[in-house]
Protein backbone atom coordinates (compact mmCIF):
# COMPACT_ATOMS: atom_id res chain seq x y z
CA UNK A 1 0.00 0.00 0.00
CA UNK A 2 3.30 2.78 0.80
CA UNK A 3 4.54 1.47 -2.96
CA UNK A 4 1.20 2.74 -4.54
CA UNK A 5 0.75 5.72 -2.42
CA UNK A 6 4.24 6.98 -3.41
CA UNK A 7 3.71 6.43 -7.01
CA UNK A 8 0.22 7.85 -6.85
CA UNK A 9 1.59 11.18 -4.97
CA UNK A 10 4.02 11.69 -7.42
CA UNK A 11 1.25 12.37 -9.74
CA UNK A 12 1.15 15.76 -8.39
CA UNK A 13 4.74 16.27 -9.51
CA UNK A 14 6.65 17.73 -12.36
CA UNK A 15 6.40 14.41 -14.39
CA UNK A 16 2.88 12.88 -14.63
CA UNK A 17 3.24 10.84 -17.67
CA UNK A 18 6.39 8.94 -16.03
CA UNK A 19 4.70 8.86 -12.54
CA UNK A 20 1.11 7.34 -14.40
CA UNK A 21 2.85 4.83 -16.43
CA UNK A 22 4.88 3.61 -12.89
CA UNK A 23 1.39 3.39 -11.22
CA UNK A 24 0.27 1.44 -14.03
CA UNK A 25 3.16 -0.70 -14.04
CA UNK A 26 2.18 -0.97 -9.98
CA UNK A 27 -1.12 -2.18 -10.65
CA UNK A 28 -0.89 -4.28 -13.82
CA UNK A 29 1.79 -6.41 -11.63
CA UNK A 30 0.11 -6.84 -8.77
CA UNK A 31 -2.95 -7.70 -10.87
CA UNK A 32 -0.95 -10.21 -12.70
CA UNK A 33 0.48 -11.96 -9.45
CA UNK A 34 -3.26 -12.05 -7.66
CA UNK A 35 -4.32 -13.91 -10.87
CA UNK A 36 -1.65 -16.39 -10.22
CA UNK A 37 -2.43 -16.82 -6.49
CA UNK A 38 0.34 -14.23 -5.32
CA UNK A 39 -1.82 -13.13 -2.50
CA UNK A 40 0.65 -12.60 0.02
CA UNK A 41 3.31 -11.18 -2.77
CA UNK A 42 1.46 -9.41 -4.91
CA UNK A 43 4.96 -7.01 -5.31
CA UNK A 44 8.30 -8.91 -5.56
CA UNK A 45 10.58 -7.69 -2.27
CA UNK A 46 12.81 -5.73 -3.97
CA UNK A 47 10.71 -3.24 -5.01
CA UNK A 48 9.68 -2.40 -1.31
CA UNK A 49 12.70 -2.35 0.92
CA UNK A 50 12.76 1.61 1.39
CA UNK A 51 8.94 1.60 2.37
CA UNK A 52 7.08 0.82 5.73
CA UNK A 53 4.08 -1.14 5.79
CA UNK A 54 1.03 0.80 6.71
CA UNK A 55 -0.17 0.00 9.75
CA UNK A 56 -3.86 -1.09 9.74
CA UNK A 57 -6.02 0.44 12.50
CA UNK A 58 -9.55 0.15 11.60
CA UNK A 59 -9.71 -1.94 14.91
CA UNK A 60 -8.70 1.00 16.78
CA UNK A 61 -11.33 3.97 14.54
CA UNK A 62 -14.24 1.19 15.20
CA UNK A 63 -13.31 1.59 19.34
CA UNK A 64 -13.20 5.09 18.79
CA UNK A 65 -16.80 4.77 17.00
CA UNK A 66 -18.10 2.81 19.14
CA UNK A 67 -17.00 5.08 22.34
CA UNK A 68 -18.44 8.03 21.16
CA UNK A 69 -21.88 6.64 20.20
CA UNK A 70 -22.17 4.99 23.54
CA UNK A 71 -20.69 8.34 24.90
CA UNK A 72 -23.13 10.43 23.21
CA UNK A 73 -26.17 7.88 24.42
CA UNK A 74 -25.16 8.39 27.92
CA UNK A 75 -24.89 12.69 28.03
CA UNK A 76 -27.82 12.38 26.22
CA UNK A 77 -29.36 9.92 29.03
CA UNK A 78 -28.46 12.99 31.81
CA UNK A 79 -29.54 15.63 29.72
CA UNK A 80 -32.91 14.62 30.26
CA UNK A 81 -34.33 14.79 26.60
CA UNK A 82 -37.18 13.05 25.58
CA UNK A 83 -37.06 9.99 23.33
CA UNK A 84 -36.98 11.25 19.88
CA UNK A 85 -34.42 14.08 20.56
CA UNK A 86 -32.74 11.97 22.08
CA UNK A 87 -32.20 9.64 19.46
CA UNK A 88 -31.76 11.83 16.66
CA UNK A 89 -28.31 13.70 18.78
CA UNK A 90 -27.36 9.78 19.09
CA UNK A 91 -27.83 9.07 15.59
CA UNK A 92 -25.94 12.27 14.43
CA UNK A 93 -23.10 12.04 16.81
CA UNK A 94 -23.22 8.23 15.66
CA UNK A 95 -22.73 9.39 11.94
CA UNK A 96 -20.53 12.26 12.54
CA UNK A 97 -17.91 9.98 14.26
CA UNK A 98 -17.92 7.24 11.00
CA UNK A 99 -17.45 10.35 8.83
CA UNK A 100 -14.58 11.95 10.37
CA UNK A 101 -13.08 8.34 11.51
CA UNK A 102 -13.61 6.18 8.10
CA UNK A 103 -14.15 9.36 5.36
CA UNK A 104 -16.11 8.85 2.65
CA UNK A 105 -16.55 4.76 3.48
CA UNK A 106 -18.73 5.76 6.31
CA UNK A 107 -21.53 4.24 5.10
CA UNK A 108 -19.69 0.50 5.43
CA UNK A 109 -19.88 1.00 8.89
CA UNK A 110 -23.73 1.47 10.17
CA UNK A 111 -23.74 -1.93 11.13
CA UNK A 112 -22.65 -1.10 14.15
CA UNK A 113 -25.84 0.72 15.00
CA UNK A 114 -27.00 -2.27 15.24
CA UNK A 115 -24.84 -2.73 18.77
CA UNK A 116 -27.13 0.31 20.05
CA UNK A 117 -30.76 -0.69 18.96
CA UNK A 118 -32.95 -1.24 22.24
CA UNK A 119 -34.19 -4.98 23.14
CA UNK A 120 -37.61 -5.79 22.58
Amino acid sequence: MARLRAAESRLDGGDQAQALEELAGLIVTITENYVAGHVGALLSPATLTTFEPVPDRELLRIGAAVTLIAGSAVVVSLLGLPDMPAAVMVAAVGILALLVLFGRHWHRYLPLAEFFKPSP
